[in-house]
């Protein structure tokens, strides 16, 4: 008897309880999606999950995923899709020229704030200064459609800055008897050039990429992707890449956007510090097709890098999934931004004469109570792989399955430094060898010097040396992202399911 009572109770307990699916309207994707939560609370497997809904889709959307763990390369890179790298220390990396993003003169000013982003006009500083200033001098040396190498070379020889911008309102700001604003100057314009040293040559390079191309056609996906020991290096040029591609996204016919639309997916945001451009897109993006979706740990660190702007991002994506976070501040501005709920309540009030008069009376009225729906204790209390979501005026709790992700690709495939990136150490007291410039030609004031390649060699040479494919760098069997790394195949749905199609359980 007691031993059929416990077989019953533990089939109850093992009963799978009911799942549900969330999902928002695809013409409402546009509006964007915040993921806010703790390392480790599931924003990367929600990621995922997109992605494996993203790459089913026919017609096909175009993609770009910020990528600083390389995580989602190697589980969703698809050579045959036409897939790129973005990250010069990998192989695949394709070769890029800054002098293949300038079409028209108004470019130059837009690829230089890439490089240099600064703050607004409004909290100007010394600093600001330095930075606006190394914009106006890098957007001068555009002019001359320079190759990474030449730019380098400049930056290494003051001389050759002094003769480009001589004749121009910029020798001004690098005035030799202005000692310290010079050194200001020449000291912010010399980070770029840490930043262009990684950039390879041609020769060691198949094909080329040129992102204002690839924003006019937006085939394929591009991963943005990085190590653990090379994030910091790499994050200046990683910002650059993603600037640059959100205002060349917003720079096509809204109709054509809408009918192809892309997809920025940035985990880890606030790694990147400060993008111009991202709260141009998070207000303006939808009317081009661009669908963000951002992930950051907190508030905080969002206010750190856009100061007063960081509400109106914040308050921008229509879906906000937010889980677990431990810092007080931000749990708290997570509870007020779900939002509070009115309960009506009954109020009994008594009054008692002081004699025994029989005048003792008993009134009953109500009264309005507002409680936050979630308290910020509820928020830092969160199991992993549980959030709460908050589309329009409805929260939802939910849970998800953790998906183990197979590779089906390399994440990281090292380039071989050319010669003279690295050598031997030297002995001690060795003195040090000044840096080889390359040979380059006096411009004085003329704006013809040649490009070292030009945008029509990037097309050509990206035909001609078409990029590495999976079969070459992978296995020897076409692999199938869809079904890597599940317990069982991804179910087949239809080209007009709606994204976000998370298997959830109800808290």
């Amino acid at each position: 008897m007691m031993s059929n009572i416990v077989s019953k109770l533990k089939q109850k307990l093992r009963r799978r309880e009911q799942s549900y699916t969330l999902r928002i309207p695809r013409e409402e994707e546009a509006e964007h999606i915040l993921l806010l939560g703790d390392p480790g609370t599931g924003k990367t497997q929600i990621i995922h999950s997109f992605l494996r809904q993203i790459a089913a889709r026919r017609p096909p959307e175009g993609a770009v995923i910020y990528d600083p763990a390389c995580e989602f390369v190697q589980a969703h890179f698809n050579a045959a899709r036409g897939d790129i790298i973005l990250n010069p220390l990998d192989v695949r990396f394709p070769y890029w020229s800054p002098a293949f993003e300038v079409k028209y003169p108004t470019d130059r000013k837009l690829l230089a704030e890439s490089f240099f982003p600064g703050r607004d006009e409004k909290h100007a500083t010394p600093t600001q200064f330095f930075a606006k200033a190394s914009r106006s001098i890098f957007a001068r040396m555009l002019e001359f459609g320079p190759s990474p190498a030449q730019i380098i070379a400049w930056l290494q020889d003051e001389s050759k800055i002094d003769e480009l911008v001589e004749g121009t309102e910029h020798a001004l700001l690098i005035n030799p008897n202005a000692g310290n604003q010079r050194g200001g100057v020449l000291g912010s314009l010399s980070d770029v050039g840490d930043t262009l040293k990684l950039l390879p040559m041609p020769n060691e390079c198949q094909g080329a990429i040129s992102l204002t191309e690839w924003a006019a056609q937006r085939r394929g996906w591009i991963f943005i992707t990085s190590k653990q020991d090379t994030r910091e290096a790499l994050r200046p040029l990683h910002a650059a890449f993603i600037d640059l591609l959100l205002k060349r996204l917003m720079s096509v016919r809204p109709e054509w956007g809408r009918e192809h639309p892309c997809w920025l997916i940035v985990d880890e945001v606030h790694a990147l510090k400060r993008l111009p451009a991202l709260y141009t897109g998070l207000v303006e993006g939808r009317k081009y097709g661009i669908k963000i979706v951002q992930g950051t740990q907190g508030r905080t660190q969002y206010d750190d890098n856009y100061g007063p702007l960081a509400r109106t991002m914040l308050a921008a994506p229509h879906l906000k999934i937010f889980m677990r976070c431990g810092e007080a501040e931000s749990a708290k501005w997570i509870a007020e931004t779900i939002g509070d709920e009115e309960r009506e309540k009954p109020k009994i009030g008594t009054t008692a004469s002081v004699k025994d008069s029989g005048r003792d009376s008993i009134t009953y009225s109500t009264f309005t109570e507002r409680r936050s729906v979630i308290s910020k204790e509820q928020i830092m209390a969160l199991p992993n792989m549980n959030g709460y979501w908050k589309y329009e005026d409805k929260v939802v709790g939910f849970r998800f399955p953790f998906h183990r992700m197979g590779p089906v690709a390399h994440a990281f495939l090292p380039r071989v430094p050319k010669q003279g990136d690295v050598g031997p150490p030297m002995p001690p007291g060795t003195p040090a060898t000044p840096p080889k410039t390359r040979p380059t030609t006096s411009t004085g004031k003329s704006s013809k010097a040649p490009a070292d390649v030009s945008l029509e060699t990037a097309s050509a040479m990206a035909a001609k040396q078409p990029p590495q494919t999976m079969l070459e760098t992978t296995m020897a069997r076409e692999p199938q992202p869809q079904n890597v790394g599940n317990d069982k195949p991804l179910k087949q749905r239809s080209p007009h399911t709606p994204i976000h199609e998370i298997q959830d359980e109800f808290l």
